[in-house]
């Protein structure tokens, strides 16, 4: 935070149309806003307050304020990928966000979907361009953006993918909307996937929803994609007793299928904010 010089505050109040420095007894204060994601704000307020308040204010109320003021110019509206990336950092949670165009060229996207992209198992670029696990995942990508298109300011609406990969045993959603880009007009598409997390997370997750430690370790299986018979090997127990824990799990997370836990227990994984 620094205070502008006397030709700086003139020019910005020509700018604003307004002669408000030659009415006022107050002071120009500029704040530069840096958010974990790299996006950087320049706030310029006319204020009596000591700048020490200001700036308390400020780190309360501006990333709020900021959202309220892109709903409000939408002609003008910074680039909402980057409020996306901004409120996962905010709420520490650890997802890809990437962007694309109606071709599937990518655009951009944050660490972790750099990481995703490298491990290339949910994920990969190819020519620049954005492919799924399976060329039927990524036609269904390709008819998802095209029926966003087609039906955009008829609707709001959000595809939700579930993504398998490339051994065909994940269960991870991925959810697709279009925005326009606020500098070109471009119809751009805005991809989140939020990162599989490791199978001791997912059984600290199962044991926080009151499963006991054997039924945990049997959900946690069973996200993984594995069949009874391979998951009941790996659990050193019979195909019959790892059928009747996945029966109390079911029932115990209030799900009628194993699909629907798998993608209860992701979720939970994601959205919960790291210590």
């Amino acid at each position: 935070m620094y205070d502008l010089g006397p030709a700086d505050v003139l020019a910005f109040v020509d700018l604003c149309g307004a002669d408000l420095a030659a009415r006022r007894t107050g002071r120009w204060l500029s704040l530069l806003c840096v958010f974990d994601n790299g996006v950087q704000d320049r706030l310029v307020v006319y204020t009596e307050n000591r700048p020490e308040t200001v700036q308390a204010l400020v780190e309360r109320t501006w990333q709020g304020l900021r959202k309220a003021c892109i709903a409000h110019l939408p002609d003008t509206a910074a680039d909402l990928s980057d409020d996306a990336m901004l409120w996962m950092v905010s709420q520490k949670v650890n997802a890809a966000i990437l962007v694309i165009d109606e071709e599937l060229r990518l655009l951009k996207f944050n660490a972790a979907g750099r990481d995703m992209l490298g491990e290339a198992r949910l994920l990969s670029a190819r020519s620049g361009a954005l492919t799924l696990g399976s060329d039927r995942e990524t036609r269904a990508l390709r008819a998802a953006v095209a029926d966003l298109l087609t039906n955009r300011g008829k609707r709001n609406e959000e595809f939700i993918l579930i993504l398998r990969g490339l051994s065909r045993d994940a269960h991870v959603p991925m959810s697709l909307s279009v925005y326009p880009d606020g500098r070109t007009g471009q119809n751009l598409f805005l991809v989140m996937v939020p990162m599989p997390p490791d199978q001791k997370r997912i059984e600290g997750i199962a044991l926080k929803m009151g499963l006991t430690p054997a039924e945990a370790r049997v959900a946690a299986l069973i996200r993984e994609g594995h069949s009874n018979k391979q998951a009941a090997e790996i659990a050193g127990l019979t195909v019959e007793t790892f059928n009747t824990y996945a029966k109390r799990v079911l029932s115990k997370m209030n799900v009628t299928c194993r699909s629907e836990m798998a993608q209860m227990l992701t979720w939970q994984a994601t959205m919960e904010r790291s210590l």
